[in-house]
This record gives structure tokens, C-alpha cells and sequence, in this order.
């Protein structure tokens, strides 16, 4: 597996089946970063500013579904579903995704390829995040690479999915 420096989600639990939703939805809770430069001769280095409020809603145009246990155990978080903007992740490009979980959920946690991170929680069972992707290795562009989702309740019960994204 080719290794990438790109922060992903993962959702895996038995087969999954990804399907299509044109539908979109609210937007997403923080924004992508712009970096300003620095005044030139002032010596100072380049500051991001804090992150702005999008004006523009997030258009969630991939909806990736898992089967879920036929009878969850008690106390079993579960994710539901969950929505990219697209099911082709472009280097340097945004990705926004939300994870719609059990409300008992607490925390989200991404992987893939080795990097990791959280998604924040906006509502009970409803997880979004908006980031830039870094440059990705043009070796690497033109696959697919798995984004490992994992839901977490208070008692340490977890649900993982895994969605596949393919690379530009």
C-alpha cells in the first residue's frame, strides 16, 4: 500500500455497500484555513488567520452506507452513514465529511495509511469536518485508498467502517 501524508476516516464493519445521494446537506462546521503572507520587510513570519465561517453550504455528494449487525448488541455504537463531498479526493483539495452516528457516540477517529485524527462533533450523532488535503505523490493519484472510520461510546465500545476513495 502506497503511503500517503493525508489525514483519512475509516469505517469498517462487514460488507458495506457506498451509494450516491445528490441530496445535499447542512453545511459543515468549521472551514478551511486561509494562510495570509506577511507584510514584506516586516520580519514577522506568515500567521493563519483563525478559521472563517463558509459562506458557501458543503454539498455532500458521496453517501456511504454500512450493513449494520442484524441485532446490535446493547450498548454498540454504530455510524449510520457517511457523506463526502466526493467519492474522488483531488491533491491539494478540500474534503468535507460528516459522520452521522448512535447520539451515545462520543468521539470519531480517522485513519488511513498510517495518519489519524478526529472528526469534532457538532450534535448528538453527528460528526463534520472540512480540511485541505496536502499534495499527494502523483505515484499515488489515480487509486484508491481507504478511509477507516471509528465511533466511540462513553463505555469504550467502538464501531469501525471503512470507505473507499479513489485519488486524483
Amino acid at each position: 500500500m502506497i503511503v500517503l501524508t493525508v489525514l483519512f476516516l475509516g469505517l469498517a464493519a462487514g460488507q458495506a455497500q457506498p451509494q450516491q445521494s445528490s441530496q445535499p446537506l447542512p453545511p459543515a462546521a468549521s472551514a478551511v484555513p486561509a494562510v495570509s503572507p506577511a507584510p514584506s520587510g516586516s520580519g514577522a513570519p506568515a500567521q493563519a488567520p483563525p478559521p472563517a465561517a463558509s459562506t458557501e453550504p458543503v454539498v455532500y455528494t458521496y453517501r456511504f452506507v454500512p450493513h449494520l449487525p442484524a441485532t446490535p448488541v446493547a450498548g454498540q455504537p454504530l455510524i449510520f452513514a457517511v457523506y463526502l463531498n466526493s467519492d474522488t479526493l483531488h491533491s491539494g483539495g478540500v474534503i468535507a465529511m460528516k459522520v452521522v452516528t448512535t447520539p451515545d457516540v462520543v468521539k470519531v477517529a480517522t485513519r488511513s495509511a498510517g495518519r489519524g485524527g478526529t472528526v469534532p462533533q457538532v450534535a448528538p450523532g453527528d460528526f463534520e469536518a472540512t480540511s485541505k488535503l496536502p499534495v499527494i505523490p502523483i505515484i499515488a493519484r489515480g487509486g484508491t485508498v481507504d478511509l477507516d472510520f471509528t465511533a466511540s461510546n462513553a463505555d469504550g465500545h467502538t464501531f469501525k467502517v471503512t470507505v473507499p476513495v479513489k485519488l486524483r
